[in-house]
């Protein structure tokens, strides 16, 4: 396992989000799941045994069928972009850019909550799935 120090963290701030061109306004949060791998078992009929009769064992071997596309949760103040209901399932551009990151490509706004409480900024959430490829 690498060691981290103070020094080598990247601070969030200057993370940049657009979708369709237009900018989603002031961040307070961004999380990016990469998506996973699934797996396809390719173990061959000549695989390694380990040992003999009712304990022997088969070393399998695994190869990567697909790859989940990324995923993107964030939430912020004013995203300068206006919601209705019908923007749900479209599809645009999405660019985000961060300090030693960067996530492009097409995806789709899966869901998005706003949250306006008394004597608080109103905030949105979006939820967005990359098409792949």
């Amino acid at each position: 396992m690498a060691d981290c120090y103070e020094g080598d963290a990247s601070p969030a701030q200057g993370t940049f989000v657009s979708w369709g061109g237009d900018n989603l306004g002031m961040l307070t949060s961004v999380r990016v799941n990469a998506g996973r791998a699934q797996l396809v078992d390719v173990t061959s009929v000549n695989a390694t045994v380990i040992g003999s009769g009712t304990n022997s064992r088969v070393l399998r071997e695994v190869g990567v069928a697909s790859v989940e596309p990324a995923s993107v949760s964030l939430t912020a103040y004013n995203t300068g972009v206006s919601l209705s209901e019908n923007d749900r399932g479209d599809t645009r551009f999405l660019s985000i850019t961060g300090n030693n990151f960067s996530y492009t490509g097409n995806a789709i706004l899966m869901d998005y909550n706003i949250i306006a409480n008394v004597g608080s900024f109103v905030t949105i959430s979006l939820d967005f799935q990359f098409t792949g490829g």
